[in-house]
């Protein structure tokens, strides 16, 4: 899908990260979302094989959250999860960093966790995409955590969960930028409540690769 301004290839990420999603809404979204082109649709782990089924032989590929939307779950339990959803069916897997460790400065925890999950991908052939709930984070934590991902080879970073009760801010091209300015290798995917094409273009012009966002649909 082309950024129509600036001629630039926006990956589009369709989210079915709310509650109350049935197996035949989480089918139908799929459907549409390969109809259109888009480049993945992201669910929850328990219905991975739903949504695997449902790509099946399209180019859109289904990405799995992993530990989301708090991150908070030990290393090892990241780490199996991740290899679970990749037996499902999952072509990428999205982990939540903690948070919680980064701010505390408990380096070791978080190493093992993106590690373990971007080397679980990997062996499998999978695209490994690491989030950073920024907004809980000082600039020099958030640069800290993009430097530590990419150095660990996250394939991509995304710089919010989008998970509306712990976001005191929508996601800026400033933030695209920024992170922008700090990785080496991995790509970066805009989320965040983006709302709107318009505000996607923006963040793609600010560095982002891809947008994720449940209204990915509609842009």
């Amino acid at each position: 899908m082309t950024n129509k301004k600036g001629g630039k290839k926006m990956e589009l990420n369709q989210t079915v990260l709310k509650c109350g999603m049935t197996e035949e809404y989480i089918g139908d979204i799929c459907r549409k979302a390969a109809d259109k082109g888009l480049s993945s649709v992201s669910v929850f782990p328990s219905v991975v094989a739903v949504a695997a089924k449902a790509l099946k032989g399209t180019d859109t590929k289904c990405c799995s959250s992993v530990s989301y939307p708090l991150g908070a779950d030990l290393p090892k339990i990241k780490v199996n999860e991740a290899k679970l959803v990749i037996g499902d069916g999952a072509q990428e897997v999205c982990m939540v960093m903690n948070a919680a460790a980064v701010k505390v400065g408990d380096l070791g925890v978080v190493k093992e966790e993106v590690k373990g999950v971007v080397d679980a991908a990997h062996a499998a052939g999978c695209r490994a995409k690491v989030m950073i709930e920024t907004v809980l984070l000082t600039k020099e934590q958030v640069k800290t955590a993009v430097e530590l991902a990419d150095s660990l080879g996250a394939d991509v970073i995304l710089p919010s969960t989008g998970f509306k009760p712990l976001q005191a801010r929508k996601v800026t091209a400033e933030d695209i930028a920024y992170i922008a300015g700090l990785v080496k290798n991995a790509e970066i995917e805009a989320a965040g409540t983006i709302e709107d094409r318009q505000t996607a273009e923006a963040l793609v012009s600010a560095g982002a690769k891809g947008v994720a966002a449940d209204a990915a649909l509609d842009f």
